[in-house]
């Protein structure tokens, strides 16, 4: 529980660093992501898959790709989900 925690907490710093693009909502992310509140496999798929429109984000040298890609092998690691945490940005 304690590397979702960090997750999040990175998460959330990589997010407030981001900048507007593409077609992404970073509003409608973020409300999706804490309205799924990861506590299980299903939920955490359901939080990761509120990004997959903000791949292409990057700020200061945080990507959005590299951001989900930590969450979902942190997900992985925190609930041991079979089948895998699928990244929708990998």
């Amino acid at each position: 529980m304690r590397a979702v925690s960090f997750a999040a907490l990175l998460f959330g710093t990589a997010w407030n660093l981001q900048g507007c693009g593409g077609g992404c909502d970073e509003t409608a992310a973020a409300t999706c992501a804490s309205e799924a509140a990861p506590a299980d496999c299903a939920t955490a798929q359901t939080s990761i898959d509120c990004y997959k429109d903000c791949c292409d984000l990057e700020e200061s040298g945080v990507k959005m790709s590299d951001m989900t890609s930590l969450l979902a092998s942190t997900y992985d690691a925190a609930y041991t989900c079979d089948p895998a945490t699928t990244d929708p940005c990998a």
